[in-house]
């Protein structure tokens, strides 16, 4: 081989790492029990996707000068109030990342209150490590997860969209139900047969209206907007 070629087969390698890194998730988790903190680490790690660190609490990440993560997981003990963690709060001002809580699985309600307090999504510990990981990465990139056991719960005792009161226009109902199937703008653009600077306003004015934060929190506060008006009596 020659030296032009090993030159640009190690330039090839070089970017190679280099794309992986930029990929590469890194997660800081907060457990303060150390077995279990030692076991998600581990399990993490082993995955092969991801980066993990670990420490017990924001103090503790502060005195070790642990790295700045790309997303913080705070891990809430079973019985533990989500939305009373006092790690919550430290994820918000030590962090300046994403934060998403683990816990046993929980009402739709404390799901929520989480996304209302800015939380960017929640993982149940009965999921898979794989699942969890995507959930992450999705968290990193801008999104928010929410299990879909608490979508459904919400789902079940929902109203309608097309028998809401006249918070929103027709047109802006279609667009609330497909946000809540989790489609993207392209595609509600396409079945709507709107263009798609047409969908970003209506979910603008959508979010708007329910002081949502994201498309999660607009299915969401949707669905408690109803059940609020369903129990005041208040019909179509």
């Amino acid at each position: 081989m020659t030296d032009g070629a090993n030159l640009r087969l190690d330039r090839a390698n070089e970017l190679r790492r280099s794309e992986n890194h930029r990929k590469e998730l890194v997660v800081l988790v907060l457990e303060e029990r150390p077995f279990f903190r030692e076991c998600i680490v581990t399990a993490f790690n082993q995955s092969g996707q991801v980066h993990a660190m670990a420490a017990a609490n924001a103090k503790d990440y502060r005195l070790r000068e642990i790295p700045k993560p790309g997303v913080v997981l705070i891990c809430v003990l079973e019985g533990a109030r989500l939305s009373s963690a006092s790690a919550l709060i430290a994820a918000e001002s030590d962090f300046a990342v994403p934060a998403v809580v683990s816990s046993n699985d929980r009402p739709a309600a404390e799901v929520l209150e989480l996304l209302k307090a800015g939380i960017r999504g929640f993982i149940p510990t009965s999921v898979a490590v794989d699942v969890a990981v995507q959930a992450l990465r999705l968290v990193q990139a801008g999104g928010t997860f929410v299990p879909e056991s608490c979508l459904r719960s919400l789902s079940s005792t929902e109203q309608p969209p097309a028998e809401r009161p006249g918070l929103f226009t027709h047109r802006q109902l279609q667009v609330v139900e497909a946000i809540r199937q989790g489609k993207p703008n392209k595609i509600i653009a396409y079945e709507l047969s709107m263009c798609e600077s047409t969908v970003k306003v209506h979910v603008r004015t959508i979010m708007k209206k329910l002081k949502a934060k994201n498309r999660t929190q607009v299915a969401y506060l949707f669905t408690a907007t109803s059940n609020t008006e369903n129990a005041a009596g208040i019909h179509p």
